[in-house]
């Protein structure tokens, strides 16, 4: 069984302190930095964001790690779906391929994006860049306000 690093330890104390499932990755690093200073170097990695992602998922479903493995997306989806009949699986891969144009390749992109990434952080990532090209009045203008941010390090 695997043991919790200090940092993963830490994000479950500050979400415990805070009281709060939707805090943000900011309020977490900032509580974590106030409790435990000396974890300053760990949390700078870019996969902090993906930590408390996971802990609010843990958090929110109340899910057990007594395994010692983590919790992934597709092992509760498992755990919570009922099983398809094949004749719905293959309903659905038309119906997902259709909604492609047929396009096979873009089809088989989108399903190894998705095996990499959190489809929670995904939904919050794609809501939030919604509201930024209406603020910013489209797509250009939201890509040029990011990349001013991340070069004036408003950003990550």
């Amino acid at each position: 069984m695997a043991k919790p690093t200090e940092v993963t330890l830490a994000i479950r104390e500050a979400f415990q302190v805070l009281n709060d499932p939707d805090a943000t990755s900011d309020e977490i690093k900032a509580k974590i930095l106030e409790l435990h200073p000396e974890l300053e170097k760990q949390l700078r990695g870019g996969r902090f964001s993906q930590s408390v992602s996971r802990a609010r998922v843990r958090l929110r479903e109340g899910e057990p790690e007594s395994d010692g493995k983590p919790a992934t997306a597709t092992r509760r989806r498992r755990e919570k779906k009922p099983q398809r009949s094949t004749y719905d699986l293959y309903r659905m891969a038309q119906d997902f391929w259709e909604r492609l144009g047929g396009n096979t390749q873009l089809a088989d992109q989108i399903l190894h994006y998705l095996e990499e990434t959190d489809i929670a952080e995904l939904r919050r990532a794609w809501e939030g860049w919604k509201q930024l090209v209406a603020t910013a009045g489209g797509q250009q203008n939201a890509r040029r306000i990011l990349e001013i941010q991340k070069q004036t390090g408003m950003i990550q």
